[in-house]
């Protein structure tokens, strides 16, 4: 069984050989120069890809990548030698969000809108934050709470979605702070007080985006309810679309 320890030139080569282990050498222990080097093993370069600045030391097992950023100990090394290494273990070439975000996961949602410029000043005064990209065609905003990925893509041809959005959060006075940032940047507001609707109670105020889309700030204050969301409902109601300019945006954080 071959086993080799890759490690960047100014790791210490003692380090790993102070392991002891017989089958870690001199010649099985690869000190890189990632400037000078360029026949890398696949597996090595595989490793850089997915990982980065984390890979090394990097410890393979019959060309296979078993683990990185931590040098191997005498134990895992004979239970690869007991156990045979037949492929890389998942765990160490798996890819790393390039990105971070609160929590394991977060909502991704991509809106077709009009007008990238006038929908920006819109989504930052909502989520409370600027875009974290901008293009003549594309914006995306990232806010950490709530945790979300919202990309606003503009096309010719909008049609808006025939349900709604929301934020949701935990008390009457969250929703009143929403309301006086919206209601600062000049935002069409409707409000709602501790209405019957989706079979629980609610307290909320809507907004409408340039292109239609309907976004709810929405406290629920009691969790069960008879009435659901019949055609009567405000859900379904053509409210005011809000048009945001940079100015005010920027004024109401």
């Amino acid at each position: 069984m071959n086993i080799d320890v890759y490690i960047l030139n100014f790791m210490s080569r003692e380090a790993i050989l102070g392991i002891n282990h017989p089958d870690l050498t001199e010649a099985t222990v690869h000190s890189l120069d990632l400037n000078a080097d360029s026949d890398l093993p696949t597996a090595v370069i595989r490793a850089m890809s997915l990982r980065g600045a984390d890979t090394f030391p990097l410890t393979l097992v019959n060309g296979h990548v078993v683990k990185s950023g931590v040098a191997p100990t005498r134990e895992e090394i004979d239970s690869w030698k007991a156990l045979g290494v037949t492929e890389s273990i998942a765990l160490v070439t798996e890819a790393r969000s390039a990105v971070e975000f609160n929590g394991a996961a977060r909502v991704h949602i991509s809106l077709d809108v009009a007008d990238v410029a006038a929908s920006i000043p819109f989504y930052s005064v909502l989520l409370d934050c600027p875009p974290t990209k901008v293009k003549d065609d594309y914006a995306k905003f990232e806010p950490a709470e709530p945790s979300l990925n919202l990309s606003i893509n503009q096309h010719e041809k909008v049609t808006s979605s025939s349900g709604h959005y929301g934020i949701q959060v935990k008390s009457t006075t969250e929703v009143s702070k929403a309301r006086e940032r919206l209601a600062a940047a000049g935002f069409a507001i409707t409000e709602e007080s501790e209405t019957a609707c989706c079979y629980a109670v609610q307290t909320k105020v809507w907004v409408v985006d340039p292109d239609g889309n309907m976004w709810e700030v929405f406290v629920v204050t009691e969790a069960e309810a008879d009435e659901g969301c019949g055609p009567d409902c405000i859900c379904f109601q053509e409210l005011e679309r809000s048009y945001v300019q940079a100015s005010e945006a920027l004024t109401a954080h």
